[in-house]
């Protein structure tokens, strides 16, 4: 039963050994189809080279079956440089297997930058592949490395016999490594008047060779075909909208029939109006023309571009107060927003609205409130006034946002208070969270007297803020023991046992998730990863439970202290990407510092994360 992790053992020991490398040699021809990968692999990492080894290993590389093994085969396959002729054909079957997962076809197009192989043949072979990202690393990888795939992708871009993806494929490779090669340049523009417009003007924009189709992309953007409008739209401005030529384009693109043509010329116009009179007194004369869109598109543009003047803000208010549509409000209510920057009368507006009869109108205002770093005293108290609204979607918002300014004033605790006790459960619960945030700078003291309170949420409040702290100095304990039976005012004992069960329920929680931790941590000592990696996953989700009312920031802490530390015992057993990688991904989540210790780490010679560096999700993780 040991025989495979003993395989891989001796696979591990630097000079290999002659007794190691007969006994793996042996093991080669035995039934077992794991004890022959692991012998193969094992002899593959020592350096042996022979074809029993290459068709082991290109045998479980091709079975559909294997997991993480497969990923396994491919890195000792490229460690002995053991891929030859049926390990190229081996690899290209595995960046067309559509079941195959992404990280290790990502592998397997980088492993092609290492084949020798006739270009063309393979080039042709990869356009069966599905996936445009793998795609796009096959070609990149053999560009990069391979200096003669650049000439046969400068061939192929211009011809139609060859599928458009794979085409628009080749086209942003060569718009990546072409530098100033101009042949490369003069092919991308041919490609401009054919089939591939979009793909094109943006290697040519890369290469920063936009300007010598600025006129065919302004033809384009004319067409009546939308998607090339798209495409030129887009690509001016991306790489030229300060071009006199682009702006023209860009002016007439903002009435475009489609919105998302519409919405990126307006995004382009919103950085230029500033800078360009010629965009500025475009839009300012849109501001009086008699189409209300027209009006509100010029306003968002110039609202978004700081040129919020009156006459905007006007344009912005009328729409505020004019339309019900939630989406188009919030649009309206986020520009009112970010023209109140320079002009006070948006924000105005948006405090007036909190007012208006319709909930959608009022919700909205709200929610844009909620965004202002130092909202005014007439702001707040127009929020503060709205959580006593009669819609629950709107009291629901102001507390949200009112959480988000982080209002300091003893009337937001009366106001949260009342809502504990909201006919809809979920505001309720939400304002209790909100007073816990408020109360947890409070000296213990001061919750113990709030436990007296006469309105009920203050005692709620008081009791949870009491049990999220991860630790009470004994004389609090024991004040709330005495409450339990030494109180005349019912309510008061009340809150004091509900004070005191939360109290020994998180305490519980806290201690249980150290013993484990504990143990977890002297199984690690004693290299039992895969016992270990138990004990910290249980201490994980002890602290982040949901049979536990809160997790506090503290709770959070740890837990993702204890999922790195799985993480890490899965990485030591070799357990594959799709074992280590969502575990690091929580733990990052819980504790967003690991990620600069996982960095560091990386760093260093000799590191747990090896065999994770090819995977796409790690490298995020870790930036590179």
């Amino acid at each position: 039963g040991k025989q495979p992790e003993a395989a891989e053992l001796l696979g591990k020991i630097p000079s290999g050994g002659a007794p190691g490398v007969s006994a793996l040699e042996r093991a080669l021809d035995n039934n077992n189809t794991h004890i022959q990968f692991e012998a193969a692999r094992s002899l593959a990492n020592l350096g042996q080279r022979n074809e029993r080894i290459r068709d082991i290993l290109l045998h479980q590389l091709s079975d559909r079956q294997g997991g993480a093994r497969r990923e396994a085969a491919l890195q000792s396959l490229l460690k002995s440089s053991l891929i030859d002729s049926l390990g190229t054909v081996a690899l290209l079957n595995l960046l067309q297997d559509r079941g195959a997962s992404r990280d290790l076809q990502l592998l397997a197009a980088r492993a092609l930058g290492e084949v020798e192989v006739d270009m063309p043949r393979l080039l042709k072979e990869l356009q069966l592949v599905s996936d445009p990202a793998v795609l796009d690393m096959a070609l990149m990888t053999l560009a990069r490395k391979k200096p003669e795939t650049v000439t046969v992708l400068v061939e192929m871009v211009p011809d139609t016999a060859v599928p458009r993806d794979f085409r628009q494929a080749a086209a942003g490779t060569l718009g990546e490594i072409a530098g100033s090669n101009e042949n490369i340049a003069v092919v991308l523009r041919r490609a401009v008047q054919r089939d591939m417009l979009d793909e094109a003007a943006v290697a040519l924009g890369r290469m920063g060779r936009i300007e010598n189709i600025i006129d065919e992309l302004a033809t384009y953007a004319g067409h009546e075909n939308a998607a090339y409008r798209e495409a030129a739209v887009n690509a001016l401005a991306a790489y030229a909208p300060e071009d006199p030529r682009s702006i023209t384009v860009l002016l007439t693109a903002r009435k475009d029939a489609r919105r998302n043509i519409r919405s990126r010329a307006e995004t382009a116009l919103s950085a230029l109006a500033s800078r360009h009179e010629q965009v500025a007194a475009a839009l300012r004369a849109d501001l009086s023309a008699g189409n209300e869109m027209t009006q509100f598109a010029a306003a968002g543009i110039l609202a978004s571009g700081g040129l919020a003047d009156d006459s905007v803000v006007a344009v912005l208010s009328r729409r505020m107060n004019g339309e019900f549509n939630p989406a188009s409000l919030g649009e309206t209510a986020h520009l009112l927003l970010k023209a109140g920057q320079q002009n006070s009368r948006a924000v105005a507006v948006l405090g007036d609205a909190l007012t208006n009869s319709h909930p959608n109108v009022r919700n909205a205002a709200a929610m844009a409130l909620g965004r202002l770093e130092k909202p005014s005293r007439t702001i707040l108290n127009g929020l503060l006034e709205t959580l006593k609204d009669p819609d629950e979607s709107v009291r629901s918002t102001s507390l949200a946002s009112l959480r988000k300014v982080g209002l300091q004033d003893p009337r937001l605790i009366d106001a949260l208070s009342a809502l504990t006790i909201d006919s809809v459960e979920t505001i309720g619960e939400e304002a209790l969270n909100a007073l816990t945030v408020l109360l947890k700078p409070k000296a213990e003291r001061d919750l113990l007297a709030m436990l007296a309170h006469p309105l009920s949420g203050h005692r709620t409040a008081a009791v949870h803020t009491l049990a999220l702290r991860d630790s009470l100095d004994p004389e609090t304990v024991q004040k709330i023991e005495r409450m339990k039976s030494g109180e005349e005012r019912p309510w008061v004992r009340l809150a004091a046992w509900e004070a005191g069960m939360l109290i020994r329920e998180r305490h519980y929680k806290l201690s249980t998730a150290d013993r484990l931790r504990q143990r977890a941590d002297s199984l690690f000592q004693a290299a039992d990863y895969a016992a270990a990696g138990q004990f910290y996953a249980r201490a994980a989700g002890i602290l982040t439970g949901q049979e536990y009312r809160y997790t506090t920031r503290s709770d959070s802490l740890q837990a993702g202290l204890a999922s790195f530390q799985e993480a890490r015992c899965a990485a030591r057993l070799e357990q594959g990407n799709r074992a280590i990688i969502p575990g690091l991904q929580q733990a990052l989540r819980l504790n967003p510092p690991l990620g600069d210790t996982l960095r560091a780490e990386t760093g260093r010679p000799g590191h747990d994360w090896g065999k994770l560096l090819d995977a796409p999700a790690f490298r995020e993780m870790v930036g590179k």
